[in-house]
């Protein structure tokens, strides 16, 4: 979603990071996190991304590619 967003005014080096197709609109886009039975939604609509809690849950494997985006 992020290299959705800095592809839009960067699209060579985004691509360079995450091809192209792997981009998602975050306006086609929803997530959430299951607990005890229930569906949480963990979108940060103003931001259009995952909330940064659950980014930091994710894998370090993508942590490096998301934080190159946001140097762009």
């Amino acid at each position: 979603m992020l290299a959705y967003d800095k592809g839009q005014e960067k699209p060579i080096e985004t691509n360079k990071i995450i091809k192209k197709e792997s981009w998602l609109n975050p306006k086609h886009f929803i997530a959430y996190q299951l607990k005890n039975g229930k569906a949480y939604k963990i979108m940060d609509d103003k931001l259009g991304q995952i909330k940064e809690n659950m980014i930091d849950s994710v894998s370090d494997s993508f942590s490096d590619e998301f934080n190159k985006l946001l140097d762009l």
